[in-house]
């Protein structure tokens, strides 16, 4: 039978856990999940006659990446065409050429990852905007002035979205130190099968007991001082659960509003220093069905560059949430659907919204930028709210300022609660907890590997 443990999220990082524990022998897991799926961020669903995904998309790289190990011997991956024939819109209509838009989009990258931006003193956004003025001319000096300040506006923009940052001014230009890059395509997609592919692989275990997870118990406390030993699990429905361990995966935004009542006693300094110092990122999506698809012949992803006058206006508009649209894109496998991305405070803005309003802002949007193109009335809309969402409160997890201040960062939330004998009571995982690989789904599932195996070597070493 072996200790109790206990599963807080049947998300990657909790299903890992428990596979890992299934697989090596623990029999007495529960997995609690306070929502009525299983999958956290990872969120395929059906679109009409396809799938989409809300959530998390891609398998980021090859080499040393776990879930891309998990997936290539039965070959389900594929570089996706989000890679591909990508295009600056600007709002008066005009387009740069593809070579213009590969240039600038390579410097903007290579600055981004440069030494120089990394070890320069002030923010991320007035050290890149300085160089990257300064080098444009150098490599290119045919590209007109207000075109560089469209692209920094919009690669600002970018970066809110793979940073899950509100604005770089909240960064410094180190705020990637220590995350590992994974070598080969980093934007591999599934075929068509969905990302939930992945929570199938996590499972693929023989050992894996799918009835021990529970669905719709959100967790309202965790005691870990009891006097018999025992971690006391309360939730909302007043049901009682005891453990001898507690693997905690919820999202690092959930942790952020409720951790001061969630655990008791509170959690150790090192943990709420973390929880307050790592950020939480607003990153959303909506899908857009159409009868055809007008774009195809004119690219794949189509960025967004707002001439100046036209921002101003739309920051005094109804749409002024607008701003917060990086792409328009092509979706694998939908060849009638396009994607749309939503980044920083504006993401948040807009999912207090309905539907109707958001559809009207978007219409707008199609209707200036994608000029010349006839585009149809969408037949079918669907979008994310992770910020709102009690479960979520944001999309993953980033550094920023404010973490380097506190001097905080993965490891610290990652530490184990130990009792008085050195035995781990409340443990840690999920992708805020990744030192190297946070934000990403394989960050995710090691780190649930990680908390698994601190279990199984500690009682291995006490035989």
């Amino acid at each position: 039978m072996g200790p109790k443990s206990l599963v807080i999220g049947a998300g990657a990082a909790g299903l890992a856990a428990a596979a890992r524990l299934f697989a090596n022998g623990f029999t007495d897991v529960l997995i609690l999940e306070a929502g009525n799926r299983i999958g956290g961020r990872i969120w395929t669903v059906p679109f009409g006659n396809q799938l989409v995904e809300l959530g998390a998309q891609w398998c980021h790289g090859q080499k040393n990446n776990v879930l891309y190990e998990l997936a290539k011997p039965q070959d389900l991956l594929e570089e996706s065409t989000f890679a591909q024939r990508n295009v600056l819109l600007f709002s008066d209509g005009y387009r740069t050429s593809k070579e213009v838009t590969r240039s600038l989009m390579s410097l903007a990258h290579r600055l981004v990852d440069s030494d120089e931006i990394r070890q320069a003193k002030g923010t991320l956004g007035e050290n890149f905007v300085k160089k990257f003025k300064e080098e444009v001319p150098k490599m290119d000096s045919s590209i007109e002035p207000d075109i560089v300040d469209g692209f920094i506006e919009s690669y600002h923009r970018f970066l809110k979205g793979k940073l899950a940052i509100d604005s770089w001014e909240e960064a410094s230009g180190n705020c990637r130190v220590g995350y590992e890059k994974c070598e080969g395509s980093s934007r591999l997609a599934w075929k068509g099968k969905g990302a939930k592919t992945a929570l199938e692989l996590i499972m693929k275990s023989g050992a894996f007991d799918e009835s021990k997870i529970t669905l719709n118990k959100r967790v309202k406390n965790i005691n870990y001082t009891q006097l018999n030993g025992k971690v006391s699990v309360t939730c909302e429905d007043n049901t009682n659960y005891e453990a001898d361990h507690v693997i905690v995966t919820i999202p690092l935004g959930v942790l952020k509003e409720n951790h001061q009542t969630l655990f008791t006693p509170s959690l150790p300094t090192t943990h709420t220093n973390a929880i307050d110092g790592l950020n939480s990122g607003n990153v959303n999506k909506a899908f857009l069905e159409f009868e055809t698809p007008c774009w195809r012949d004119h690219g794949n992803v189509f960025r967004l560059v707002w001439r100046a006058d036209d921002l101003n206006q739309l920051r005094s508009s109804k749409f002024s949430w607008a701003e917060g649209i990086l792409t328009f894109s092509s979706v694998d496998y939908c060849p009638n659907v396009l994607g749309v991305r939503f980044v920083g405070k504006e993401a948040m803005q807009a999912e207090l919204l309905p539907d109707s309003e958001i559809l009207e802002g978007l219409k707008m949007l199609l209707k200036k930028f994608f000029v010349g193109i006839d585009v149809p009335e969408p037949t079918r809309f669907i979008r994310s709210k992770f910020s709102t969402d009690p479960d979520f409160r944001g999309a993953y997890s980033s550094r920023s300022l404010k973490t380097e201040q506190q001097n905080t960062g993965a490891k610290d939330l990652a530490q184990p609660v130990l009792d008085s004998a050195g035995k781990p009571m409340v443990l840690f995982a999920g992708e805020a907890t990744s030192p190297q690989h946070w934000s990403t789904l394989h960050g995710a599932i090691e780190t649930g590997w990680r908390e698994a195996d601190r279990l199984i070597e500690m009682y291995k070493n006490a035989q």
